[in-house]
């Protein structure tokens, strides 16, 4: 079985984390941030969230993984959000994506390495429990990388090894949590923003 020093020990220690915070020397702290108390102030923050439609290929994916799409019955509108969360005071920070039961699409993240702001994965915490209940959360797709790290390990590991996988992708690679290569992938920069 492949290795990936050292974003696999590193993404094993994540997962073991998340799936028990009394794990000894946890270092991943409750998140309490909400869109409503984004610091330093809240009206440093553009936040525009609405119910919206998926783009087909966001549907392709959820068919695969067994989830049902569409429309809430009650009120007639997409039971997915569209959301951006943009500070417009200072350096840029941004997150883009969509959410809905079960699932988050992040579609563009920016934050720079040295900012203060609230991490991307306390962002990405914020946008999905808005509205739905973290417990329920099973996928997150990122479409885009644009992370150093993450690229790197995806370009040499992912594709360069050949597992079901050839740049540029136009299918989806999901991997269970006791392969080694999803603990690698968590282990990476990007990969540690949503675990």
């Amino acid at each position: 079985m492949a290795s990936y020093p050292p974003w696999e020990a590193v993404g094993n220690q994540i997962r073991k984390w998340t799936e028990n915070p009394r794990e000894p020397n946890c270092k991943i702290a409750r998140i309490t941030l909400t869109l409503d108390t984004l610091p330093p102030k809240p009206s440093d923050w553009d936040v525009d969230s609405e119910p919206n439609h998926l783009d087909p290929e966001h549907y392709k994916w959820l068919e695969n993984v067994g989830i049902a799409t569409d429309v809430d019955k009650k009120s007639g509108k997409s039971v997915y959000r569209g959301t951006i969360v943009m500070k417009t005071e200072g350096a840029l920070t941004s997150w883009t994506g969509m959410t809905g039961p079960g699932v988050i699409f992040i579609n563009k993240i920016e934050r720079a390495r040295e900012s203060k702001d609230p991490y991307m994965s306390e962002i990405t915490h914020a946008v999905y429990t808005q509205d739905f209940n973290l417990a329920e959360l099973k996928h997150i797709w990122v479409t885009d990388v644009k992370n150093e790290d993450t690229a790197r390990f995806i370009n040499t590991h992912v594709y360069a090894a050949g597992l079901e996988a050839r740049y540029p992708r136009n299918a989806i690679i999901s991997w269970n949590p006791a392969n080694p290569q999803y603990n690698a992938l968590l282990g990476t920069a990007l990969g540690k923003m949503v675990g």
